[in-house]
């Protein structure tokens, strides 16, 4: 068309013209609200995304193409979409238009438009037209009612949502406080707000960890999850975002109760962590509240922080875990694995070892055979059984064994200990050795198969006693 400086029409070229009337077809693009056969003749109404509906009889002979192929018009059904080409009042084409599905969570909402991050990990933009439908629960639902974090799938044609199954509400974060695998599944959490609240969950819902699909019984008190809810507040999807309970479980080492609360603790991996906590912070024991300067050194406790990693909650863990100081007088570590104290009062008793009992000396993990009888330690036992072990001091220590092997050359001698466990220590210079008389010997007297206390000073040997 060409305008006039007033804006009026004044030469109109057509560009193209029906084949079959001469008349310029209207295409209309939708989903077929009807279809209906009247005396041999079907006429066909559809609703077309920007909301405008027809009915229309087919023209005679036509019929439905689709991928390629032509297929009877009796074979289109209410609900299917398709673009239609009418003229003189007539549909002389009909088109298959073939939906795609987007599945995702949404996270951008416009009059028009929409935004899903979809699961492939892509975000997809799509038109929203006026004929939409939103559902929720088999519910009709109005397109406002769509809402940033909600969790949908979506029907779409060229392009345009024409359908929106809203699948799940937005989600929460928060940490587990409780499982029920029994049943109706039911999951506890304790949220960033510090509210604690219970949710049932679907029998079907989606557990996810790093994008791999996991079972809900692998979920574990502690862990922190992601949880969306459908209408009814019932949970469809949960996503295990970390776990840090096991980092947080640890003896408190120190307190600060004036000012800012502080609180550090030793984990099970032996690193110090040092923690602000707030003001509110809920604190319990033996399943009651207690205040913060309850608290006392070398109390066993389980940390949760805020999303801004202060304390929000502190657990006491009730397993009469206790901090015990003192000499290893003897060790096992064969089947039946236990290791005895030696107090400073002279006290001894026999404390059995956990299956994953943590060792450590100067920060570092190190073996069972790695523990002299006679270092200083420090265990921590719960429940009666030895959960941690650090070995305190080992080189200024007295020590005992049977020699195994002696290197006059490089003046070192190895030795077994009754645990079974063998350790090499050098001469310091100047090292005195006596036999049983307290007679002075050389290394040359020293033989294999005899028995020896040694006593080291750096992890040296600065006095040998013969026996």
């Amino acid at each position: 068309m060409v305008l006039n400086k007033n804006g009026r029409v004044v030469f109109i070229s057509a560009m193209s013209e029906d084949t079959e009337t001469g008349a310029t077809a209207a295409i209309y693009k939708g989903r077929v609200d009807s279809i209906i056969q009247i005396g041999g003749e079907y006429w066909v109404g559809i609703t077309d995304f920007d909301g405008t509906q027809i009915t229309r009889p087919a023209a005679s002979g036509i019929g439905v193409n689709d991928s390629g192929s032509q297929k009877d018009i009796s074979s289109l059904n209410k609900g299917d979409y398709v673009e239609v080409k009418v003229s003189d009042n007539k549909i002389i084409e009909i088109n298959s238009l073939v939906p795609g599905t987007v599945q995702g969570t949404v996270t951008s909402v416009r009059p028009a438009a929409i935004t899903v991050h979809s699961d492939s990990g892509t975000d997809v933009d799509l038109e929203v037209p006026d004929s939409v439908v939103v559902v929720k629960n088999n519910s009709t639902m109005a397109y406002n009612d769509v809402k940033e974090g909600n969790r949908v799938e979506i029907t779409v044609v060229d392009n345009k949502s024409v359908r929106i199954n809203i699948l799940s509400s937005p989600s929460l974060e928060g940490v587990i406080k409780e499982l029920d695998t029994t049943g109706t599944y039911v999951i506890t959490i304790r949220d960033d707000s510090g509210d604690t609240r219970d949710y049932v969950v679907v029998s079907d819902a989606e557990v996810m960890q790093d994008g791999s699909r996991i079972y809900f019984d692998n979920l574990r008190v502690g862990d922190r999850v992601r949880l969306e809810l459908n209408s009814r507040n019932r949970v469809v999807y949960i996503e295990l975002v970390g776990s840090e309970s096991s980092k947080l479980t640890g003896e408190i080492v120190d307190l600060d109760t004036t000012g800012t609360w502080g609180i550090t603790i030793r984990n099970d991996d032996g690193d110090t962590l040092d923690y602000v906590v707030l003001s509110d912070v809920e604190v319990i024991q033996d399943g009651s509240h207690i205040n913060f300067d309850d608290l006392c050194k070398g109390e066993r406790v389980k940390l949760e922080l805020s999303s801004r990693n202060r304390v929000d909650y502190i657990e006491v863990i009730d397993e009469n875990y206790s901090t015990i100081s003192g000499k290893v007088a003897d060790l096992s570590t064969g089947s039946s694995r236990w290791i005895k104290i030696e107090k400073s009062d002279g006290s001894k008793k026999r404390y059995y070892m956990a299956d994953s009992v943590v060792i450590k000396r100067d920060g570092e993990s190190i073996r069972q055979r790695d523990i002299v009888i006679g270092s200083e330690v420090e265990i921590q036992v719960g429940s009666g059984i030895v959960k941690k072990i650090t070995v305190i001091n080992d080189e200024d220590i007295s020590v005992s064994g049977t020699v195994t092997y002696v290197s006059t050359s490089n003046k070192k001698i190895t030795i077994q200990q009754v645990s079974g466990n063998e350790f090499s220590y050098y001469l310091a210079d100047g090292a005195r050795l006596r036999d049983g008389s307290n007679r002075s010997i050389s290394l040359y007297d020293i033989e294999e198969g005899c028995d020896v206390q040694l006593e080291l000073d750096g992890g040296k040997i600065i006095w040998l006693t013969k026996e």
